[in-house]
């Protein structure tokens, strides 16, 4: 199952959401104000994203 992924707005690293779904689903969701941290080891910015942010890779096969 897909991985959202998002990108911090501070250092513009791809961010994991912590949540998974398909692309069915993620049509159908309204996902808004979550919460994660940036993963970059100098970065750890804490973000609050959207459906809006959420990557289109997250949904390519090749990830």
């Amino acid at each position: 199952m897909p991985r959202l992924l998002i990108k911090c707005p501070e250092c513009k690293a791809i961010v994991e959401t912590g949540v998974s779904m398909d692309l069915a689903s993620f049509c159908s969701s309204k996902l808004v104000n979550n919460a994660a941290v940036c993963t970059n080891h100098t970065c750890k910015t804490k973000l609050v994203w959207s459906k809006e942010d959420v990557l289109a890779i997250s949904f390519c096969q090749t990830l």
